[in-house]
């Protein structure tokens, strides 16, 4: 079995969704088989039947340990079960928080101390040490039949599944116990039948020594014959080419966004919810129609995010999209910079305002006041009556903290630094909000992404 065929798990708290991504981002992309399930479970499949079989099939466990993490009942299962099953566990320290007793004395990589770059550095290393451990195991396990027979005994008699909310050392317990009891009873009828064997090869023996004593053969003279070494010549083996690792993915950072399928979106795009509350979910809807992307939200203080993809970081990038009925109240956003440590939004609204922020994470429930970089008029807006959808070309560049945005080819701002929030480099994103106002509805016809 290959380095690459051995899969890892990564186990995290939606909380550090954005860390998680950018962690699994970086690992693909240095050839690691790494899984996780914005990444690897398929549309239309099944959250928790995917999260079993890869939990069943991964060789090493990655715990992403935060305050939230360590509390999940959820992250507390799949930990139980990596641990009883014997995978190879890599705890990441992301935050500083009371590491579980049971990972406790494993190594563990800390970005509490790193830099993400050196953190990632780390981390690259100790998996591929641990790989190597893993791979080590398996053709340990493999060559053993020992080992085999035990699990051809389980996956016919009593295949294991994955527990979802219960806890897996117990579970266990009660299959291992049968197959200790079972074990017993079968050494216990081997050893029978052996014995009577036995005692019936003597008994044979014994008989024919009495009654045909005449008929038992004298040993045979020993003779002792001497070998000669043989002289064998090893062939001159050619060195086997190195194959170099191809990328798992093609991350593109000058494009055009032509909606033609879903699937393909869902893809580059991670869908966040900003204001905390996780049933706002089900009063946001998405869908991608004749090329164009269609929002609608239907209850007040929606604030969806679609952040490009973790692995794309922009130091200098233009953001073009085209908008289409954006009516009076409703706001569309535009985002640079993206980091955990925040980023730059550009906030359209269909009545002609703007508002340049800095925000500081998705668990904020409100927009600061403070954090407002420049606000003003948009002469230029095409405002949209319900009969006559009409289209907005909003253009954004951010460089660093310098700071721009023109709409339908008017200049609103043009380089304006910002002082006060310096954010150097992050992704890119696009927003839907609503506020008091709602039900929102408008349509996105293209976004075009270029690096200047």
């Amino acid at each position: 079995m290959s380095s690459n065929q051995l899969r890892t798990f990564i186990s995290y708290s939606r909380e550090n969704q954005q860390f998680a991504l950018k962690l699994a981002c970086e690992l693909k992309a240095a050839n690691f088989a790494v899984w996780m399930d914005q990444y690897d479970i398929p549309t239309g499949a099944r959250w928790d039947d995917e999260i079993e079989k890869a939990l069943r099939e991964c060789e090493i466990f990655m715990f992403i340990m935060t305050p939230a993490s360590v509390a999940s009942e959820n992250a507390k299962d799949e930990v139980g079960y990596a641990i009883d099953h014997g995978k190879h566990i890599l705890p990441v320290l992301l935050e500083e928080c009371e590491i579980p007793l049971r990972l406790s004395r494993l190594q563990y990589v800390d970005f509490t101390q790193k830099s993400f770059s050196e953190g990632i550095k780390s981390a690259k290393e100790l998996l591929s040490t641990m790989v190597n451990e893993a791979e080590s195991t398996v053709q340990e396990n493999t060559s053993s039949p020992v080992s085999n027979q035990k699990e051809i005994h389980r996956a016919v008699e009593e295949p294991i599944t994955v527990p979802s909310k219960k806890g897996a050392r117990s579970y266990l317990s009660q299959i291992d116990s049968a197959d200790i009891a079972g074990t017993e009873d079968r050494n216990k009828r081997s050893l029978k039948w052996v014995l009577a064997g036995i005692f019936g090869i003597i008994s044979v023996l014994i008989g024919s020594t009495l009654l045909f004593p005449k008929f038992i053969p004298s040993p045979l003279p020993t003779q002792t014959a001497t070998l000669r070494p043989t002289q064998t010549t090893m062939p001159t083996l050619s060195p086997v080419p190195t194959i170099a690792a191809t990328p798992t993915t093609v991350v593109l950072r000058s494009f055009t966004e032509e909606f033609d399928e879903e699937s393909i979106w869902k893809k580059n795009w991670t869908l966040i919810f900003r204001n905390g509350d996780p049933n706002k979910r089900m009063n946001f809807r998405s869908a991608i129609a004749d090329g164009s992307i269609v929002f609608n939200l239907n209850r007040k203080f929606i604030w969806a995010y679609f952040i490009y993809n973790p692995a794309v970081i922009y130091s200098n990038v233009e953001i073009e999209v085209v908008v289409e009925d954006l009516q009076h109240i409703e706001t569309f956003a535009l985002v640079c910079q993206y980091t955990d440590k925040g980023w730059y939004e550009f906030d359209i609204n269909g009545g002609g305002e703007y508002y340049l922020r800095y925000v500081d994470n998705m668990d904020s429930d409100v927009d600061t006041e403070g954090n407002i970089i420049k606000q003003g008029f948009i002469p230029s807006i095409n405002y949209s009556p319900r009969d006559e959808p009409r289209e907005n070309q909003i253009r954004v560049n951010c460089n660093g903290n310098n700071l721009s945005l023109s709409v339908n080819d008017t200049t609103i701002l043009n380089k304006y630094p910002s002082e006060q929030f310096v954010l150097e480099q992050g992704q890119i994103g696009i927003a839907a909000r609503s506020d008091e106002n709602y039900p929102v509805r408008f349509v996105l016809k293209s976004i075009t992404v270029r690096e200047p």
